[in-house]
């Protein structure tokens, strides 16, 4: 699984300490990335889906950032949650910042002077990429089983029902004319869903491209 808020925050040694808008939704939200800061506007250089930190420089003297500036930045380009490292530069996160953070609902956390940034960067990396590692398995597992249903007796039966094990949903087969395959001992399209998904297998076959 991807690192998320609560895995750090009940990580000991990081020493971290919500600040504001902390949700239950926050604190299971994947972070795709963690990286560290002190730029005044860092946003052209990061991706949605991260926390970023920063030791507090941005909103010292010679960058004075606006603290509602730059949460606003940062929240629109969708950063997960921002970390301030406390006892280096800034004695505590500024009450600005809190504030806009609880306004704009962006995740704030205090960290401890104690705690090294690198130790934070290199776990959300680690879990990404033990997450990706294990997706891969399961691609390369599913394509094998996909691979020996082929060769049974009932190969299309079994290929839809092995992708409907592995995806966890129905699966269902159209052919070139856009007319449902009916394949036995297979879920097929739920009632309701079927002249939706009927309508958009013809889209993608009048555009003449491969889609799934």
């Amino acid at each position: 699984m991807p690192a998320d808020l609560r895995s750090l925050m009940d990580e000991p040694t990081f020493r971290l300490t919500p600040l504001a808008s902390v949700d239950e939704a926050s604190l299971a939200a994947p972070l795709a990335w963690a990286h560290n800061s002190d730029l005044p506007d860092p946003t052209p250089w990061l991706e949605p889906g991260g926390l970023l930190l920063t030791d507090g420089a941005p909103f010292l003297p010679p960058h004075d950032a606006a603290p509602g500036e730059y949460v606003a930045r940062l929240v629109d380009l969708g950063v997960r949650a921002l970390g301030v490292s406390v006892g280096i530069l800034v004695p505590e996160v500024p009450a600005a910042l809190i504030e806009e953070c609880a306004r704009r609902g962006l995740p704030l956390l205090e960290v401890s002077r104690e705690t090294p940034f690198m130790g934070i960067i290199k776990a959300v990396s680690d879990a990404t990429a033990a997450d990706e590692r294990a997706r891969l398995e399961r691609s390369l597992l599913a394509q094998r089983r996909v691979a020996r249903a082929a060769l049974r007796p009932d190969g299309l039966s079994a290929i839809l029902r092995e992708l409907e094990h592995a995806l966890q949903t129905w699966v269902a087969l159209f052919d070139a004319a856009g007319a449902r395959v009916l394949v036995p001992q297979t879920s097929g399209v739920p009632t309701p869903l079927e002249e939706h998904v009927a309508k958009a297998v013809g889209t993608v076959l009048a555009g003449r491209r491969a889609a799934a």
